[in-house]
C-alpha cells in the first residue's frame, strides 16, 4: 500500500510542479566623474568665483552620493593638490581632514568616492587661490532590474507528453520594464553549448517556443504577439533526456549597450513520460496480495 501511495504522490508532484525563476540583472554601477586641473591653474585666481574653470574644471561639481570623482592634473607646469576645507585666503580654517590628495604631479590623477551628502569645498595647498567645491546629493534611488522566467509545461519537461515548450522572459521591475531589450541566450547540456543567439524583444518580453527535433537548430523571424516578441526554435534542443541550463543576459536597453551585464541561469530536466508500464506490475502485484489475503480469510 505504501508503494502505491508513493507512486500517487510522485505523479501528483509531476502534475502540479511549475517553475518561476527570478533573475537579477545588475546593470547599475558606481558613477565616475573627472575634474580637470587645466594648464596655468597655478596662476589663476578662483577664490572670488568658484565657477571659474581656470582652476578646476568644473569648479563646482554636483554629484549623487556614491560617485567617485577623479582629479586629473592636465597642467604640465606644476603639481597641485585637492585638499578639503576652506583656504586661509578666503578667511577659512584651512584643511578639515576629510580628504587630501597630496601632490598630484603633471599627467597624474587622484580619486575620491563621496559617500556622504553635503557640500565639500577644497583648494590647492600649494596655490591657495585655487578653489573648488563638490556638492553631494542623495540622488535617485537605484531600482533593481529583475526578470521573471516561466515555463508553460510542468517541469521536469516530458518531451513525450508535450511536443513543445515555451519559455517566457519578462522584466518584472526596474527601469527596463516596457523597453526594448536585447538578450543573449544560451542553452547548454552538460556544460556544452548546443545553441546560443542574440534576440531582440520590442517591449522587453521574450518568448521562446521550442520544438525538440533532430538536426541543426533553426530560429524563426521575430513575431509580435501582443507585448511578447516570439521566436520559434526547432532542432536538437531538449530532444534527449538529461539536465539542461539556460543562460540569459540583457546586453542592450533601447539599443544602448549595458555594462556591466549580469548573466544568470536556471536548469531544466528533460525526462521521458512517467512509465505506466512500470506502475502496472506494482498494481498487479498489490492486487494479487489483496486477493491472497481474501482467500486466506475465506479459508479461515
Amino acid at each position: 500500500m505504501l508503494s502505491l501511495m508513493n507512486i500517487r504522490l510522485y505523479v501528483s508532484i509531476i502534475a502540479v510542479l511549475t517553475v518561476s525563476l527570478t533573475l537579477t540583472i545588475n546593470n547599475s554601477y558606481a558613477a565616475e566623474v573627472t575634474v580637470s586641473i587645466p594648464e596655468g591653474a597655478a596662476l589663476a585666481n578662483c577664490t572670488q568665483n568658484l565657477d571659474d574653470i581656470k582652476c578646476y574644471n568644473p569648479g563646482i561639481l554636483t554629484i549623487d552620493k556614491g560617485t567617485t570623482v577623479t582629479w586629473k592634473n592636465d597642467d604640465p607646469t606644476a603639481s597641485h593638490t585637492v585638499t578639503s576645507g576652506v583656504t586661509f585666503v578666503m578667511k577659512g580654517s584651512g584643511p578639515d581632514g576629510k580628504f587630501d590628495s597630496s601632490l598630484i604631479a603633471p599627467n597624474a590623477s587622484w580619486s575620491f568616492t563621496f559617500n556622504e551628502v553635503g557640500e565639500f569645498p577644497y583648494f590647492c595647498s600649494l596655490h591657495p587661490l585655487m578653489v573648488g567645491k563638490v556638492i553631494v546629493q542623495e540622488g535617485t534611488a537605484q531600482v533593481e532590474n529583475r526578470l521573471v522566467i516561466t515555463s508553460d509545461p510542468a517541469l521536469p519537461y516530458d518531451r513525450t507528453t508535450n511536443q513543445a515548450m515555451t519559455l517566457t522572459i519578462k522584466p518584472d521591475s526596474g527601469d527596463i520594464v516596457g523597453k526594448k531589450l536585447t538578450y543573449h541566450v544560451e542553452i547548454l547540456n552538460a556544460s556544452a553549448t548546443i545553441w546560443d543567439g542574440i534576440l531582440d524583444a520590442t517591449k522587453g518580453i521574450l518568448e521562446l517556443h521550442i520544438m525538440p527535433g533532430d538536426g541543426e537548430v533553426s530560429v524563426s523571424e521575430a513575431e509580435e504577439v501582443g507585448d511578447n516578441t516570439r521566436y520559434h526554435l526547432s532542432g536538437a534542443i531538449f530532444n534527449t533526456n538529461g539536465d539542461y541550463n539556460l543562460r540569459a543576459e540583457v546586453i542592450a536597453i533601447d539599443g544602448e549597450q549595458v555594462e556591466p551585464t549580469t548573466k544568470q541561469e536556471f536548469s531544466i530536466s528533460v525526462v521521458p513520460e512517467f512509465p505506466l508500464a512500470a506502475i502496472l506490475p506494482m498494481i498487479v502485484g498489490f492486487s494479487a496480495v489483496l486477493a491472497l489475503l481474501r482467500m486466506k480469510r475465506i479459508n479461515i
